[in-house]
């Protein structure tokens, strides 16, 4: 019994020169994108593209009060709470500005809020990566005197690949 060799076919990556290589182009950043759920970012035919993502802001523990205290506390802390409670405690109207400023139920939603800003970066930082990969493909794979139709004023690759289809796509 004899095996052949199988031979790895060689990768052939489509330039776009013009008219005549549009389809093949086209279609090969396409289906880039597509495996990249970049697609809804960049379709040149969508009139509801998605919006590029924006980097997640690091949550701020100003975004909370301070927690509730006995009056002694605040006068030794040099700060004017709002009237003691029934229960005695106290409730500064000052927003927090260090942890320990925090209530631990606040704390905790702090800390909620910050693995949230933490899982979102990372989902980022993945995204912002594909699409400058992406963008990058789109450069190198058009003829350097076709660039222009790519970067505009605001180096908007949807834009470019607008003009690029206007420009190269076939008539139908």
């Amino acid at each position: 019994m004899s095996y052949e060799t199988i031979q790895a076919v060689p990768k052939v990556t489509v330039i776009l020169n013009g008219t005549e290589d549009w389809t093949n182009w086209y279609r090969s950043i396409k289906e880039t994108a597509k495996q990249h759920d970049l697609w809804d970012y960049l379709n040149p035919d969508s009139t509801n593209r998605r919006p590029y993502k924006t980097e997640p802001q690091y949550p701020e523990v100003s975004a909370f009060f301070h927690k509730d205290c006995d009056p002694d506390e605040a006068t030794k802390a040099g700060t004017t709470p709002d009237k003691p409670r029934k229960d005695g405690k106290v409730r500064f109207s000052t927003k927090a500005s260090t942890l320990a400023d925090l209530s631990i139920a606040d704390e905790k939603a702090y800390n909620e809020m910050l693995n949230h800003f933490k899982y979102n970066s990372l989902r980022y930082e993945q995204w912002r990566t594909s699409i400058t990969t992406l963008n990058q493909r789109i450069m190198n794979t058009t003829d350097h005197t076709l660039l222009w139709s790519i970067c505009g004023e605001d180096d908007n690759r949807p834009t470019g690949l607008q003009h690029l289809k206007k420009r190269f796509a076939p008539q139908d």
